[in-house]
């Protein structure tokens, strides 16, 4: 999902030491340009507005300050926040006026003093969205009566400024827990990143709780009220497949993650990663192969959280992203037992038919990943259906040229150190050019042709057929 881009501002950060007199000399944190402290107040039950103060020190007030919601955060994100009322911006001398709506989600002052009050209330009536209902609830904030399920993306109003150091206060109803992957200092929860602050979820309520470790990563397993009974018997294949791709990336994408199970009414199955958090859902429909399809979704939504997920690729390289991680999720389902290779290869096939259907629009893999992919439809199909196919082409080219397939080849993109973790976001060129050193110039013009030439079934039936030669 696209976040708003962070104004540029120069500043020279220092770690200061201090030293005492027979003491250990101590490492400070670094000065942040912001420190922001929001207290969010909530009520049991739906139909509520939650109320948000936001508390925001400087240690040298900007000269121009503007403060955003995040615009897109879900699939389905309103055309802007759903606010009660615009936020009321208030300084030791009271309300400030003069304050400019830049964009729905965004607001500017000048010369804001050293300390300022932020006032706001939010309407969580975002799974009322149009387009949400059976399809995107499943990563939508809500309140019910027993728990909820919050997204910073729509609750905080962040100042523009990195470094910035983020802390929020939870005022929950009698009884209800906080189950945060965030570090608390005593009251505060501080975000762990600028991303968490940015695209996170923070449930909250009368959650179950599973745990697990997999290779020095500690998981969480959270079920809203209803759902343990109902997915407990399959969750356990997030930890295998956790472990699985784990092992063949070298390290945890994060030291701590969990995987929620929210009160949803989808149809199918669906997920969505965030920061320290991805929601995950199962349909009734589909619980009778629930293993097979939460070991590949989970794999899927997994494997999204290495790189950067504050450096999003273009929309040029979404079926890479999408589509390509589609068919690495297949492959660690097949490691962890999740599913067979018989249905490994009914995926492929069944990839071949969905681009058939849909290469009468004559897209290319690069076109499909621009703004219709969130209108759905054939750009949507064809940058996962297409993508995983593609993606089944390069782990059989890069095994016949003898440098190991794909993990080996994405552990080095979005590793440690990869070209996908570094700014600003690698290019489509970058990625052929990152393939050509591994499999030949020839194979990189193929693989070029694959993701800017329309694509349909000739091009699915080129990858098939090398997908067909691999051996299981």
């Amino acid at each position: 999902m696209r976040r708003p881009r962070p104004l540029a501002v120069s500043a020279v950060l220092v770690s200061l030491l201090v030293a005492c007199s027979g003491a250990q000399r101590r490492a400070l944190r670094p000065l942040a340009l912001a420190e922001a402290d929001y207290s969010i107040e909530l009520s049991a039950g739906a139909g509520h507005a939650v109320p948000v103060e936001l508390e925001l020190r400087f240690p040298a007030a900007p000269e121009v300050l503007r403060l955003g919601f995040t615009p897109r955060y879900a699939f389905v994100s309103p055309h802007a926040p759903l606010l009660r009322a615009a936020p009321v911006f208030s300084g030791p001398a009271g309300r400030l006026e003069g304050v400019r709506a830049v964009d729905p989600f965004t607001w500017e002052l000048r010369r804001p003093p050293r300390r300022l009050i932020v006032r706001y209330e939010v309407l969580l009536d975002h799974r009322e969205l149009p387009g949400v209902a059976g399809r995107d609830e499943y990563e939508q904030p809500y309140l019910e009566a027993d728990h909820g399920l919050l997204s910073t993306a729509v609750l905080l109003l962040l100042p523009q400024l990195e470094p910035m150091r983020c802390r929020v206060r939870l005022a929950l109803p009698p009884g209800w827990q906080q189950r945060s992957s965030w570090p608390a200092e005593g009251p505060w929860l501080v975000a762990p990143s600028a991303l968490a602050a940015r695209n996170d979820l923070l449930p909250v309520g009368a959650w179950e709780e599973d745990r697990f470790e997999a290779g020095g990563f500690r998981g969480a397993v959270l079920y809203a009220p209803g759902q343990r009974a109902r997915l407990a018997a399959h969750a356990g294949v997030l930890e295998e497949v956790s472990a699985c791709l784990i092992d063949w990336m070298g390290e945890p994408p994060a030291p701590a993650f969990a995987f929620l199970f929210p009160r949803t009414e989808g149809r199918g199955a669906g997920g969505s990663p965030k920061a320290t958090a991805m929601t995950l859902f199962l349909g009734d429909e589909v619980l009778p192969h629930g293993r097979e399809f939460l070991a590949h979704l989970g794999a899927h939504e997994f494997f999204h959280l290495w790189g950067r997920k504050d450096l999003p690729s273009p929309p040029e390289l979404r079926w890479f992203e999408e589509g390509v991680t589609d068919w690495m999720a297949y492959q660690a389902c097949q490691a962890a037992g999740g599913i067979t290779a018989e249905m490994d290869q009914v995926a492929l096939e069944r990839a071949r038919a969905t681009v058939a259907a849909v290469a009468g629009e004559g897209l290319s893999l690069a076109e499909a990943g621009g703004p219709a992919f969130f209108e759905g439809g054939a750009a949507y199909s064809l940058c996962y259906s297409g993508g995983m196919l593609v993606g089944a082409w390069m782990d059989r080219t890069l095994a016949d040229a003898g440098v190991g397939g794909l993990v080996s080849f994405l552990r080095a993109w979005k590793g440690a150190g990869g070209r996908a973790t570094r700014a600003p976001a690698p290019s489509l060129e970058e990625l052929v050019a990152a393939f050509g050193d591994r499999a030949g110039a020839e194979q990189a013009a193929a693989l070029r042709r694959l993701a800017v030439e329309p694509f349909g079934t000739e091009q699915a039936d080129a990858c098939l057929g090398r997908a067909a030669a691999a051996e299981r």
